[in-house]
């Protein structure tokens, strides 16, 4: 596994606005306290795998937030908006 060097650093200040994002209060909160990229992957790690049983899926955000699993794809565009 690579670390980045400051990875337990905050990712700075968020410019996005919850409703500009379309989240609602509790999505927003939830990702807003994934503040550093190692939160972040401590939150991705404790998702159970998403291993596409009825067919395959590239959940949103919302979904993932709400469905509690993610594959790779899914877990990375729940990273990167965490980051916004």
């Amino acid at each position: 596994m690579i670390l980045l060097k400051n990875h337990r650093r905050s990712v700075g200040p968020r410019f996005a606005r919850r409703e500009a994002l379309g989240l609602t209060k509790a999505e927003f909160a939830t990702l807003s306290r994934l503040s550093t990229p190692h939160k972040i992957q401590d939150f991705l790690a404790l998702l159970p795998q998403n291993f596409e049983q009825s067919g395959q899926t590239c959940l949103s955000v919302r979904e993932v937030l709400r469905q509690r699993r993610a594959h790779c794809i899914e877990g990375a565009m729940l990273a990167a908006l965490a980051l916004w």
